[in-house]
């Protein structure tokens, strides 16, 4: 459906192949009550590149454009390298593993940052304690 819906409406880029967000499409949902057609959603993929940014982190919300459409986007730094690499239509070409695998080395790198943090702390406040800083 996605696919169709991009050769239908010309969003094909041939020239894109790296993007800050990506937009999928889904139809035929449950009927809507107010007008009787299938409710239909576009999901938006976006890459945060707010500074301080955790991989694990998300942003999502939800908006109605039109009666029964929604569209709802999600933002985090996770989908900054899943979309590093996107085909014509839009989707994204790294796997569910790859993703996993960047999660990984993200957390890693994360963790070593904080550890080396906590090191220079500890060694600040050696260093205080045995020069005398203390009282």
């Amino acid at each position: 459906m996605h696919i169709d819906h991009v050769r239908e409406n010309n969003l094909i880029d041939q020239k894109r192949t790296s993007v800050l967000f990506t937009d999928l499409y889904f139809f035929n949902g449950e009927i809507c009550d107010q007008t009787g057609l299938p409710r239909r959603v576009q999901v938006r993929l976006r890459c945060s590149m707010r500074s301080g940014t955790h991989m694990n982190m998300l942003t999502m919300y939800l908006e109605e454009p039109a009666v029964c459409e929604y569209r709802f986007t999600v933002e985090s730094a996770l989908f900054c390298m899943v979309l590093k690499e996107v085909d014509e239509f839009g989707i994204p070409m790294t796997s569910l593993q790859q993703i996993i695998e960047m999660m990984n080395e993200e957390e890693d790198r994360y963790k070593e940052k904080q550890r080396r943090m906590t090191e220079e702390r500890d060694e600040r406040e050696a260093r205080k304690t045995a020069g005398g800083g203390g009282k």
